[in-house]
């Protein structure tokens, strides 16, 4: 009769850990896809977000009416108070009036401010319509003697707080910068600094100068080939689980870049180092931050639609 030899308890121990060696590799296989599936699709996400916002600016500012006595306004980083990151008239069409004074003009603004629905800083977007006929902004459709444009405090009508919606709840930071033309031409700044144009992007804006070669606080489109505008978004799931304090704290570590410098450029190193970020900001959203840019080209004094 054959005899059947069992296994010894060192052979059984062997077994055991090699199948929990097998085991856990296979547990952190599935670990590192999940994780890289799910930062994959945050990405996604973030980049989904970038776009909406692009789209929408492009849409306005493909309209915008460029005319020497219509004022424009802007600064490098939009805030969640007057003066907000863009405030500009815009040939595109908006709720609150009717008949033949709403002739699709709006006075369009965006700024990074919380909302009762959204109380984390987003992107939100204003635009209130303009009664481009009306006695109230009868000075619009006129030239001012003095050569400077009007300034959007005397058009008629003002963006409030409850005129602007969530564009973009993911995306928490936004720059603009002015792509200079490369004219070669001295160009005054708005933070005072004059310089000569050589295609370089500034964040400080282009000011005009009036008859006796002062400064005004109007901008200059004509000295801007393309605003480039930079934002910074995150996983639109994750920013719901954050405070305000930790949107902003991550909204604040990408700083305005220097003359010359782009965005992306200066962003990207920042993004990509998530242990320089603040610790404070919970791991997945440090994680899921992307940065963007785009350019816009601005082509001065077009023509408005009649």
């Amino acid at each position: 009769m054959t005899r059947h030899r069992a296994f010894t308890l060192i052979e059984i121990l062997v077994g055991v850990a090699i199948l929990a060696i097998v085991g856990l590799l296979i547990v952190q296989i599935i670990t590192a896809t999940s994780s890289a599936s799910r930062m994959s699709n945050a990405g996604i996400d973030a980049a989904a977000q970038a776009r909406l916002a692009f789209d929408r600016m492009g849409i306005d500012l493909a309209a915008m009416v460029r005319r020497p006595d219509i004022d424009f306004q802007s600064t490098s980083s939009f805030g969640a108070a007057p003066p907000y990151g863009l405030v500009f008239v815009s040939g595109v069409m908006s709720a609150g009036l009717s008949g033949t004074n709403n002739r699709g003009y709006s006075l369009v603004g965006y700024q990074i401010n919380g909302t009762t629905d959204t109380p984390t800083p987003c992107l939100l977007r204003g635009a209130v319509p303009i009664a481009w006929q009306g006695t109230s902004a009868a000075s619009v459709t006129g030239y001012q003697t003095n050569g400077l444009p009007v300034s959007l405090a005397n058009i008629g009508v003002t963006l409030n707080p409850g005129d602007f919606d969530v564009l973009a709840p993911a995306v928490i930071r936004v720059v603009v910068g002015y792509q200079l033309y490369p004219s070669g031409e001295s160009v005054l700044l708005s933070d005072g600094t004059l310089l000569l144009a050589w295609g370089q992007v500034v964040y400080s804006p282009p000011v005009r100068l009036d008859s006796d070669k002062n400064p005004s606080a109007a901008i200059d489109l004509s000295r801007v080939s393309s605003l480039i505008v930079g934002v910074v978004a995150i996983d639109p799931d994750g920013v719901k689980r954050l405070k305000a304090s930790e949107v902003t704290a991550l909204a604040t570590s990408f700083p305005v870049p220097q003359t010359g410098q782009y965005p992306v450029a200066v962003w990207s190193p920042i993004a990509e180092n998530v242990g320089g970020l603040p610790s404070g900001v919970p791991l997945f959203a440090r994680q899921s931050v992307r940065v963007f840019q785009r350019a816009f080209p601005i082509n001065p004094y077009g023509l408005i639609k009649e």
